[in-house]
Order: structure tokens, then sequence, then C-alpha cells
């Protein structure tokens, strides 16, 4: 009995001093009102969220997406077979693969009355890059090579970070109280402040 109750407490201190949190950095290619036109050469750069010194990264993935939305206001009746190359360069990461370049195809399908299924999203998953840069360089709609991305189409580039916080150092920085405040509630005449 005493050596349950030892392993529940020692679980419980566990889970108060050290937190686990799961991070969603995101940068997408997509067409909208800013950006009404994406071709190929048009790149974005995704780093994972800045941590904190006493924080562990235990597990980051990448994932660089083609897909199509399905709610872009730009309704396309013709359905397609999109194949688009995009070039990752890993920006920062462990040795030997910070500063690598390579081309990865991803390829989707978009018919919007068959009844038949289609293949809406395709992805490509690497592991531990902190922060990579994405290219388009070359898209092909129907095997002929385009410039242009179709408008319902995107391209998300993704890092997912399972990091463990550890709340048992000590802060650098002393907490600083604000001054109480007077507010008076009730606007009586009297003007006599009913909380601090």
């Amino acid at each position: 009995m005493i050596k349950k109750i030892t392993i529940l407490l020692l679980l419980l201190c566990t889970t108060i001093i050290f937190k686990a949190q799961a991070l969603e950095c995101n940068e997408r290619i997509e067409t909208n009102t800013t950006t009404p036109l994406i071709q190929v050469g048009d790149n974005k750069t995704v780093s994972s969220c800045a941590g904190l010194p006493n924080a562990v990264d235990i597990d980051i993935r990448d994932i660089v997406t083609l897909g199509i939305n399905f709610n872009h206001p730009d309704f396309i009746d013709t359905p397609y077979l999109l194949e688009v190359d995009i070039e990752i360069t890993t920006l920062s990461g462990p040795p030997p693969f910070s500063g690598t370049t390579f081309t990865i195809p991803l390829t989707i399908e978009y018919a919007p009355f068959d009844q038949q299924t289609f293949k809406d999203k395709d992805a490509f998953i690497f592991n531990n890059i902190n922060e990579y840069q994405f290219e388009i360089v070359a898209i092909k709609v129907d095997g002929t090579s385009v410039t242009d991305l179709p408008s319902n189409a995107y391209i998300d580039g993704t890092i997912l970070v399972n990091r463990i916080v550890d709340f048992t150092s000590f802060a650098n920085t002393a907490v600083s109280m604000n001054p109480p405040t007077e507010i008076n509630l009730d606007c009586d005449p009297s003007n006599i402040p009913e909380e601090i």
C-alpha cells in the first residue's frame, strides 16, 4: 500500500514539475485576396515555435502537404490531376541534415462532380528539422507543365513539436506587482471608490 502511494506521489510531482506541450507551427502557400496567383518559385519558411531556455523538444515532426481547399471562394468545375515538385531546404536541425536540399513530388486529384473517391491530399513527412524552406519548382496539371497553381490548391509546411518545460529552475527576473488602483463603480456623488 505504501509502495503504491509513493509511486502515485512521484507521478504527481513529476506531472507538476514538468509540463508537456504539443505545438504546431504552420505556413501556407495558397491563393487569397492578397496573393491572387501562386507560381513556380513561390516559397515559405516555417520554423518551430521559439522555446524557453528550460524547454526540451523531444519529438519534432516535419510535414509538407499538397491539398485541395474545398472552402475556397473560386469554384473550379473541371476535374484535374495536379503534380507539384517541391524543393525543401533544411535551415536548422541536427548534423548532417542542416543545409540539405532535396526535391519531393506530391500528387493530388480533384473531381468535383464524380461519385468516385479521389485523393485530395498528399503529404511528405520527415523528422527533427527545426526550420526549413519549401519552394514550388514545377507544376503539372493533367501532365502538362504550367506556371500557376490552381486557385483551390494549397501547400502547407508544418512542424509539430512535443516540448517538455522544466519548472524546477529559478526565474531570472523577479515578478513585479502593479500598484493598486481605486475604482468608483456606482458613480454616486460622494465619489468614494468601492474597489481596489
